[in-house]
């Protein structure tokens, strides 16, 4: 299934869904560093600690986090060796 980003209720903060299993929070935030200065990036876990398939990425600003939505709209990104593209 493809990653989808798109933007959150923070200006400079992305919303990522279908994230892969094996994807932390450190492999999150160094894809991203592609279009800006990461803040921070969570990926998010249940009550058991199994990861969701979803997360955020915090951009140091609005700029970088439009430029991360815009980019993977347009081609594909992958956070992975597994062919898993974000669109």
């Amino acid at each position: 299934r493809p990653l989808r980003v798109r933007p959150a209720h923070l200006n400079s903060t992305v919303q990522v869904t279908d994230i892969p299993a094996e994807c932390g929070n450190r492999q999150l935030a160094e894809a991203f560093k592609a279009f800006g200065e990461v803040v921070r990036a969570v990926v998010f876990v249940d009550e058991k600690a199994h990861p969701t398939g979803k997360g955020i990425v915090e951009f140091k600003n609005k700029k970088n986090a439009v430029q991360a939505v815009n980019e993977c709209e347009k081609r594909m990104f992958l956070l992975s060796k597994a062919p898993n593209p974000i669109r």
